[in-house]
């Protein structure tokens, strides 16, 4: 295999590790968009409500909690659209890419 193909390759499993790290990180956040939604629905039905600062808990306003909650799914659900747009263009750039490989790989076999 020559130099340059193998930089081409190089750049596919940089470009695989980049889309990957997207995924993980769209993981986590619709984790953390699917607790959000939770804690909304449990404070729906509670009397009380409470919020973790460090190591102690405090009690909050249910309204001040729900504000709070709603900016954060605000921002997590913004992050998720911009990962999405990034992941399909990768995706897109990924699957252009291998293509051209396979197709000088071919070549240089032939």
């Amino acid at each position: 295999m020559n130099e340059q193909l193998q930089k081409e390759i190089s750049k596919l499993q940089f470009l695989e590790q980049n889309y990957n790290q997207l995924m993980l990180r769209k993981q986590n956040l619709n984790i953390k968009l699917n607790e959000i939604s939770n804690a909304k629905n449990q404070l729906g039905t509670s009397d009380e409500s409470y919020t973790v600062i460090g190591n102690i808990m405090i009690k909050k306003s249910k309204e001040e909690l729900i504000s709070e909650l709603e900016n954060k799914e605000k921002t997590f659900s913004s992050q998720v659209e911009t990962i999405s747009k990034q992941e399909k263009d990768l995706f897109e750039k990924k699957g252009q890419m291998q293509k051209e490989l396979f197709e000088r790989i071919k070549e240089e076999n032939k």
